[in-house]
């Protein structure tokens, strides 16, 4: 999914870190609001999602944990399902220079959720990591990534979240 540029700026979001509902609903002034969640409702459940979607490229040297320009989301209290997925890439400073994602709740490592990737100097690789978490209501779900050598650069990404229950 990619963010519709003229939809986001008729509708005030960043046409660069949109707010994307899903599912996407034809009318823009729906689809591209930042300040709501879709709900969809059926006869045995109710599930409602959101999404940040960012398209700029950003990038990092660091070897601690930091979070991916954009994917930061404070959903209402509740469990979601968390996917954060993209593409990056690492240009090597040594032969063994690896690339760390993950899922954040609440400022702590999703459980199972890190995607660790060795790759060539300048090979984009996709990534997808996902985790069930639970928030308060004030507590952010995020997306993190770090490196153990050389620059990362991360490309398109989202962080997906769907409520549970």
């Amino acid at each position: 999914m990619s963010c519709n540029t003229t939809c986001c700026n008729s509708c005030g979001c960043n046409p660069c870190c949109c707010v994307i509902l899903f599912p996407a609903v034809p009318n823009c002034a729906q689809s591209c609001n930042p300040c709501t969640t879709q709900t969809t409702t059926s006869s045995t459940q109710m599930l409602s999602s959101n999404q940040v979607l960012a398209v700029l490229d950003t990038t990092t040297t660091s070897n601690t944990d930091v979070v991916a320009a954009g994917m930061t989301l404070t959903p209402l209290a509740g469990t979601y399902l968390v996917w954060f997925n993209g593409s990056a890439e690492l240009n090597q400073s040594a032969g063994t220079d690896q690339t760390f994602i993950s899922v954040y709740s609440a400022g702590s490592q999703a459980t199972s959720s890190e995607e660790r990737c060795l790759n060539g100097t300048n090979s984009s690789f996709p990534f997808s990591c996902m985790a069930k978490v639970t928030v308060d209501g004030t507590q952010t779900i995020e997306g993190r990534w770090r490196v153990d050598g050389g620059t990362g650069t991360m490309h398109q990404r989202s962080l997906i979240i769907l409520r549970l229950g």
